[in-house]
């Protein structure tokens, strides 16, 4: 241990002449370098009524501006882009971006995670989003969607490989906040002119931004034995176009000081051996050795503490929401919601509450993970609810979590012929998805453990219907 510590700090003495000489090691009155990055450009989450991507980008940059902080901003390439304006819109925000003298960075077409499409497929995105940036000399970094880089090492090589065939070199991540946990319910209690909401969440977005700088400077600190310089990861959300100002001036107070991306990456820590292997996205800190699920168990329940405050952030019923970062729920009718599983190709279940108050999960996303946070997602949203589930049909996207289901109690029902069809091509439904995305456990359960009921049918389909007339 003295021997791997004595290794990471000895770099130090150079250092100083360099990026690190505004590091506390180098200086006892100097500053600790942070790179601010902005993801998903050019917007993600929604808009409050009679607002636009363009006007709030605006006031995101005037922010930037007034606290001399040069920003990088990852773009989703393929995001406002359609059939009938081609890319006009995305381009007039990335014009804003460079022209108030940010730099882009390319964060792939549709923001798929690596896990989530073929490698092939993954890396074309990578290949499509650098073709569209390049007229606008964007920079050679590359944020991984999710921080995502590989749930085994033969994907994470290949996604290397890629990347240094395109000329593009990851920017990793130290500062990882979880913005978008609270944009949907500031922009929900905007649009319902709540003033002490939006000044608690806005109150509360600062608490945790400071409370994440604190922890992952001492995590540099615990783990390489000296202040670095870090990279913070933001978004592109209506919440930071209106109060980034604060954030920026609560690193300010905590003792950051604000340089571009190149400079950050300069720091000798970003050389250090990637020793993670797995699904999750993390912290740049959270990858170098030693490596601890008990580190990240932090932000988990940060995330979820500020859910459980504010609900309208990942579990309202009242606007669209993400539950999760491939999961979004959003209401279509009095009782009625729509959950969508993004990957790996959109698939909608639908949650009917009838009238003794049981939930029908009617379809589940395409597997048990998944189908694990809807689960949770409801049993908070509806505490004490009932649960049943409806395969409408055996295919993957309607079946494809009947494991999560039972493991969790509820009863799964389903016609005969959707029975019987899942006994007979469960297995090969189950390649046909392997070769989509790789599958964490059991995928289906056998047909005949599966029930029908007529009643349960009826009662769906007369609130599905009373809702469908309403909207008529």
């Amino acid at each position: 241990m003295k021997k791997n510590f004595a290794s990471r700090t000895a770099p130090l003495a150079i250092a100083c002449l360099g990026i690190l000489a505004l590091s506390p090691a180098c200086a006892v009155s100097a500053r600790v370098p942070v790179a601010i990055t902005i993801d998903d450009v050019p917007w993600v989450g929604p808009l409050a009524h009679g607002d636009s991507a363009v006007a709030a980008t605006k006031r995101l940059l005037e922010k930037l501006r007034a606290h001399k902080a040069t920003a990088t901003a990852f773009v989703v390439c393929d995001r406002f882009v359609d059939k009938k304006t081609g890319s006009a819109r995305r381009d007039e925000i990335m014009r804003l971006w460079t022209n108030a003298g940010h730099a882009l960075g390319n964060h792939s077409a549709r923001h798929k995670s690596l896990d989530g499409v073929t490698p092939e497929a993954w890396l074309d995105d990578v290949r499509r989003c650098d073709d569209a940036l390049r007229p606008f000399a964007p920079s050679r970094h590359f944020r991984f969607p999710y921080l995502r880089q590989g749930k085994t090492p033969e994907r994470r090589e290949s996604a290397r490989a890629g990347l240094a065939a395109l000329d593009l070199k990851t920017a990793h991540v130290t500062i990882d906040i979880a913005d978008w946990v609270l944009a949907a319910a500031y922009v929900a209690a905007k649009n319902r002119g709540d003033t002490d909401e939006q000044h608690a969440i806005v109150s509360a977005y600062v608490e945790y931004v400071v409370a994440a700088a604190r922890r992952y400077r001492n995590m540099a600190r615990t783990k390489v034995g000296r202040d670095i310089a870090h990279v913070a990861l933001f978004h592109a959300n209506a919440l930071n176009a209106d109060h980034f100002d604060k954030i920026l001036a609560a690193l300010g107070r905590e003792g950051f000081s604000f340089v571009t991306l190149d400079r950050a990456l300069a720091d000798p820590v970003y050389a250090e051996r990637d020793d993670y292997v797995g699904p999750i996205g993390l912290s740049w800190l959270y990858r170098i050795a030693p490596v601890s699920a008990k580190d990240w168990a932090w932000d988990e329940a940060q995330e979820a503490a500020l859910s459980q405050r504010f609900p309208g952030s990942s579990s309202s019923t009242r606007t669209g929401v993400r539950i999760n970062d491939e999961l979004a729920a959003r209401p279509l009718a009095p009782n009625v919601w729509v959950v969508t599983h993004e990957r790996p190709t959109p698939s909608n279940s639908l949650v009917v509450r009838v009238a003794d108050g049981t939930l029908v999960l009617v379809s589940t996303p395409f597997d048990a993970v998944a189908t694990r946070a809807v689960i949770a997602w409801l049993k908070k949203t509806f505490p004490g609810a009932p649960v049943v589930a409806i395969n409408s049909h055996h295919h993957f996207d309607g079946s494809g979590g009947n494991e999560a289901l039972v493991a969790a109690g509820i009863p799964v029902y389903a016609s005969d012929a959707t029975a019987q069809l899942l006994s007979e091509r469960g297995e090969s439904m189950r390649r046909t998805i392997e070769r989509l995305r790789p599958l964490d456990a059991a995928w289906i359960i056998p047909g005949h453990g599966l029930k029908f009921s007529r009643d349960l049918l009826d009662n769906t389909v007369r609130v599905v219907d009373k809702a469908r007339l309403k909207q008529q």
